[in-house]
């Protein structure tokens, strides 16, 4: 198994600045007080808080202590949300609802139909395993490729294999929203 080494990066380095500068500046207090509190050049403070420095631990635990924070929560504030977990919300404008999500396994899509508005594929075209659709607001009409008609409702799911969904189509007089999602994997 490949071990991945997290380094630090140029982004890092500026949102912990960032952090820095907003914990100096809730304290009220300017870059040379805080730099004579950490035992630290003034120059030092400003070019943390700036990003441009990558400081060594006895800096970040100067400035922590300077700060009254720990070194936890200062290296907490460089985290950033993983590219596993992607959040779309209410309201967000409809698209593929995986898009930044690394080595992602299915693919979520937010499907909007009018009244006789019909969607083909329900899925993305590059599924190549099930397929699900689940009604999130009004009425659609699932075809499937035998002619069957279904009508789901909201809250209703529709599962499937590939090609066996060809189309859904909005039915009530309000617009329907589906929550399509294609599993891209071959199926044995």
């Amino acid at each position: 198994m490949k071990q991945v080494t997290q380094r630090f990066g140029k982004s890092d380095l500026q949102r912990l600045g960032r952090h820095l500068r907003d914990l100096r500046l809730t304290s009220g207090r300017t870059q040379a007080a805080v730099a004579a509190s950490a035992g630290l050049a003034e120059s030092t403070v400003r070019a943390v808080e700036a990003g441009r420095s990558n400081p060594n631990l006895p800096t970040i635990l100067a400035l922590a202590a300077a700060l009254g924070t720990s070194i936890d929560q200062m290296l907490a504030s460089v985290a950033v949300t993983p590219r596993n977990v992607v959040i779309s919300r209410v309201g967000a404008p409809t698209g593929d609802l995986s898009a930044g999500l690394d080595d992602r396994v299915l693919h979520a899509r937010e499907v909007v139909l009018a009244q006789g508005v019909q969607h083909s594929p329900p899925a993305d075209a590059s599924a190549k395993g099930a397929v699900m659709a689940m009604v999130l607001d009004g009425i659609v009409l699932a075809i499937a490729s035998t002619g069957e008609r279904l009508r789901l409702d909201t809250g209703d799911t529709c599962h499937a294999r590939v090609g066996t969904l060809t189309s859904l189509a909005g039915l009530g007089p309000q617009t329907a929203r589906v929550l399509c999602i294609a599993d891209p994997r071959a199926t044995r």
